[in-house]
């Protein structure tokens, strides 16, 4: 895959989150795929470790459901050979409470064959946990 390739790969899988599509996420990942949300285990669903497409599935199809996205950009993009590093910027509500906010993101994603066969992310897990405890007349 050519780097212009690789690159417009990543943005339909991110265009594929930004609308909150589980079911096309997880169509970027490879059969054996790993996807980590790197991060402390009591979280709850944000810090997570799958390591099959059906677990992954499982897991975006949750994160979707309790993680609307509303924007998202990407500050940088660094692509070496099947690799790439993204960091962006993301909206974020949280159905249960309807709390909301504005968070950066850090991806390690590893691409083979077109398909996602790693993905880490780094995101703020302490800030996300607050989010998901706060009443929906709590502040923003």
């Amino acid at each position: 895959m050519t780097r212009s390739e690789f690159e417009r790969f990543l943005r339909d899988m991110y265009a594929a989150r930004l609308a909150n599509d589980a079911k096309g996420c997880a169509g970027f990942f490879d059969a054996a795929a790993t996807l980590r949300f790197a991060g402390a285990e009591n979280t709850g669903p944000i810090a997570i470790s799958s390591r099959s497409l059906s677990a992954i599935q499982e897991h975006l199809v949750e994160l979707v459901r309790v993680f609307q996205w509303t924007s998202f950009e990407i500050v940088s993009l660094i692509i070496e050979g099947n690799r790439a590093a993204v960091h962006s910027r993301v909206t974020t509500t949280h159905t249960p409470t309807r709390q909301s906010l504005t968070t950066e993101v850090v991806d390690m994603v590893t691409v083979e064959g077109r398909k996602v066969i790693d993905f880490l992310e780094f995101v703020d897990t302490a800030r996300i946990a607050e989010l998901a405890t706060r009443s929906p007349t709590q502040g923003r």
